[in-house]
């Protein structure tokens, strides 16, 4: 999931800090989050979901292309 949590943020044009305000956690989490370290939790990726605009399956890296990111 790290790899594509930083590109759909990238992306969408948000920052770490900006994703950290939305999910309510440190910054420091948001980077665990993209290098691997942590994992979000159901109710997280949810909300990234809505707030990136992408799908669960590309968050999770189950599909490697999210047509609803390049619109």
């Amino acid at each position: 999931m790290s790899n594509k949590l930083k590109e759909a943020r990238i992306k969408k044009g948000l920052t770490q800090v900006q994703i950290s305000k939305i999910l309510d956690v440190p910054q420091s989490n948001v980077s665990n989050y993209e290098n691997g370290v942590y994992r979000l939790n159901e109710e997280q990726i949810r909300h990234l979901v809505k707030v990136l605009e992408c799908s669960a399956d590309y968050l999770l890296g189950l599909i490697d292309d999210d047509k609803k990111n390049e619109q």
